[in-house]
């Protein structure tokens, strides 16, 4: 599990299953996009993926720093101050930005 997210981790697991059903009622489309990096930030926030979603560090277990850090890169990528990777859209960065910045208590608006 991750160390320092301020939900808890049931909250996490209804988002990542709301944001998992969604994206396969809307293939194809920039909000799928979005959804697809909502998931892999929460994965990545709760200890399940080891590499992050935007830096491709490998950071499991990720603490609030790196997770801020990732949610600020990603956020620097859809506004275009930072390069895309070639493997990403802006819609997929903004999910992650979105999700992270959920995680660590820094909004409460659902990514999803």
């Amino acid at each position: 599990m991750a160390l320092d997210y301020k939900r808890p981790t049931k909250q996490l697991e209804n988002e990542l299953a709301f944001a998992r059903n969604e994206i396969g009622k809307l293939r194809g489309s920039d909000f799928a996009d979005q959804l697809r990096g909502v998931v892999a930030a929460i994965e990545w926030a709760l200890g399940r993926e080891r590499v992050s979603p935007v830096s491709l560090r490998v950071q499991p277990n990720p603490d609030w720093r790196a997770q801020l850090m990732e949610a600020e890169w990603a956020g620097e990528i859809e506004t275009g101050v930072r390069a895309m990777p070639e493997e990403m859209n802006r819609h997929y960065a903004r999910g992650i930005a979105s999700a992270l910045r959920w995680t660590g208590g820094d909004t409460d608006i659902t990514p999803a």
